[in-house]
């Protein structure tokens, strides 16, 4: 049993699709984030939740957002959803459905959020191997409470790894 779970495990590591991660603005610049700030506020309001009519492996929450720290708040600045396309089957097309999540014009501040956000510092290298972005060697750690940016600290990707060891 003990082989089987460990199979299980590293063919899951191997063979699954990374996800689309959404992006969020911070002093002009974009940073992708791996951490799904709208989760929680669809799975309290699960009716609110963007549907797609189709599955993409790589965006099983079915949506993707962008955010942006407006006045040290976490604010939505749109959600949007994949098309399907029938002339090109290798480019995916996607539509907001800001309007249609939150019909009243609202500007959405994540105020159910607190927590550190780590922001990989955006990087232009590549690896020669596969053509993929290297793994980040600066982090933009952003302290938030309540979705209210309380403060941010650039750190060494050393640095993040000790401290997530120190937890």
């Amino acid at each position: 049993i003990a082989l089987f779970f460990l199979y299980f495990v590293i063919s899951n590591m191997i063979y699954s699709t990374p996800q689309k991660p959404d992006i969020i603005t911070y002093k002009g610049i974009e940073y992708t984030i791996d951490l799904y700030l709208l989760e929680d506020y669809f799975n309290k309001y699960p009716e609110k939740r963007p549907q797609s009519e189709y599955f993409y492996t790589n965006l099983r929450r079915g949506y993707f957002a962008t955010y942006e720290i407006v006045d040290n708040k976490i604010v939505v600045k749109d959600i949007q959803v994949y098309l399907p396309t029938k002339e090109n089957n290798y480019s995916l097309l996607s539509k907001s459905v800001m309007k249609e999540t939150f019909p009243n014009d609202e500007r959405i501040v994540i105020d159910w959020y607190t927590g550190i956000l780590e922001l990989p510092c955006p990087s232009k290298k590549r690896s020669r191997l596969f053509n993929i972005r290297k793994k980040p060697k600066n982090y933009l750690l952003l302290k938030v409470n309540g979705g209210h940016l309380e403060k941010e600290k650039k750190v060494k990707q050393e640095a993040l790894q000790f401290l997530k060891r120190a937890r």
